[in-house]
């Protein structure tokens, strides 16, 4: 999936590996692209995966409101959880 704002693209990939999401982001995480982001996110949180991983490592500009969609979707995976 590509997000697109402000003449900027944000590519989010998940993958499947037994029982963990591997969620891959590549591009800049900021307050045009992290509520799409917050979108998929959500989505993969109600499928309630057992473990999550979020590879940062293709993002170049990361700011508060990606971080905030991070902790939201962190507090969701482990809302009474183990």
């Amino acid at each position: 999936m590509s997000v697109e704002a402000d003449g900027q693209t944000l590519n989010v990939g998940v993958k499947r590996r037994g029982v963990e999401a591997v969620v891959s982001l590549e591009g800049p995480l900021t307050m045009g692209t992290s509520g799409k982001l917050y979108e998929e996110l959500m989505a993969l949180v109600r499928e309630r995966p057992e473990e999550v991983s979020l590879d940062l490592s293709g993002v170049g500009t990361l700011d508060s409101s990606g971080i905030a969609v991070i902790s939201l979707a962190v507090d969701a995976l482990t809302e009474g959880g183990s």
